[in-house]
Order: C-alpha cells, then sequence, then structure tokens
C-alpha cells in the first residue's frame, strides 16, 4: 500500500515538473512579480535588454525542468517499477537539486516559491514510501 501511494505521488508530481518546465518556456515576457523585483517595487518600465535576458533565462530553466522531470518519470516507470532502488536515489539526484535552486531562486525574487517546496516534499515522500515498500509491491 505505501509503494502504490509513493508511485501515485511520484507520478504526479514527475509531471506537474514537466508541465511547470513547459510553463516557463511559454512565458513571452517578464511577469508581474519579475518587474516588482527589478524595479525595486515601483513603477516604471524595464528595458527590452533586462526583459530579453528574464525571458531567455526562465526559457533554460524550463527547458532543465522539462528535462529533469521527464528523466525523473522514466526513472520511476522502468527503473523503480522494476523494483530497482539505486533508480529511487537517482531521482533524488536530480529533481532535489533543481527544485532546491528552483525554489532559491523564486523565493528570492518573491514568486510562488512554494510549489517548488511542495515538489521537493512530495518526491522525498513517494521515494521514501517505495523504498519502504516490500520488493513484490515494487514489482507489480
Amino acid at each position: 500500500m505505501r509503494a502504490k501511494l509513493g508511485f501515485g505521488l511520484l507520478y504526479v508530481v514527475t509531471i506537474a515538473i514537466i508541465l511547470g518546465g513547459v510553463g516557463d518556456l511559454v512565458i513571452r515576457e517578464p511577469l508581474e512579480v519579475h518587474r516588482r523585483f527589478l524595479l525595486g517595487g515601483g513603477e516604471g518600465a524595464v528595458s527590452p535588454q533586462t526583459a530579453s535576458l528574464v525571458v531567455h533565462l526562465l526559457h533554460a530553466l524550463g527547458g532543465g525542468l522539462v528535462g529533469v522531470g521527464t528523466a525523473a518519470l522514466a526513472l520511476v516507470h522502468y527503473g523503480l517499477r522494476r523494483g530497482q532502488r539505486w533508480a529511487g536515489f537517482a531521482v533524488l539526484g536530480g529533481v532535489v537539486p533543481a527544485e532546491t535552486m528552483n525554489a532559491v531562486g523564486m523565493y528570492a525574487v518573491n514568486s510562488f516559491y512554494y510549489v517548488s517546496v511542495a515538489y521537493l516534499v512530495l518526491v522525498i515522500l513517494g521515494v521514501a514510501l517505495v523504498l519502504s515498500g516490500d520488493r513484490a509491491t515494487l514489482r507489480s
């Protein structure tokens, strides 16, 4: 039962990470939270060069998140499902640094960092639940 709940969490969170990355990839101009940060909370216009830099950095982050999420999803489905415990640690090795740095960057600009923190908690919980399950459940 624990392992099945863990797999459910891991599937949902890895897909959410992929979709979050795709969301970053479709942004075409800095978000309001970015404008407020760049302008020190004041009003005004952000230079086109700065706006372009912010958008390109978001696209780079989004591409990385799509890659990490896709790799984690493949590790869950093709590794953990087959009882390969190392795949759980590989998921943590990819998702924890990526989402930690995402959360730190978002916190620094007063953005929605708690989403990345929630992903971190859920991935760690999911891996812990799967790895604490019996081996027969891992292969089902």
